[in-house]
């Protein structure tokens, strides 16, 4: 069961899925319509040179991709769904 522990972000992309950033796990998780967690990104235990990672911002662009910020390292990273 994939909870949601600190949700900071939401975004839809065009096919309707549903991407949430869980800064507290350290995660970013896709939901389709239902509610149903259908991919997992990230490692609940995230370090990026020894600097925790911890998604924050998420937008979705017109290729499908989501793009989340980090204000912990100050950087941007691109995901695609399958």
């Amino acid at each position: 069961m994939h909870i949601i522990s600190l949700a900071v972000a939401v975004a839809v992309t065009r096919d309707d899925k549903i991407v949430v950033t869980d800064r507290k796990k350290k995660l970013i998780k896709l939901y389709d319509v239902t509610g149903q967690c259908i991919q997992v990104f990230g490692d609940e235990y995230s370090f990026i040179d020894e600097i925790e990672y911890r998604p924050h911002g998420v937008a979705v662009n017109s290729r499908g991709q989501f793009i989340v910020t980090d204000t912990s390292i100050n950087s941007c990273k691109i995901y695609r769904y399958v």
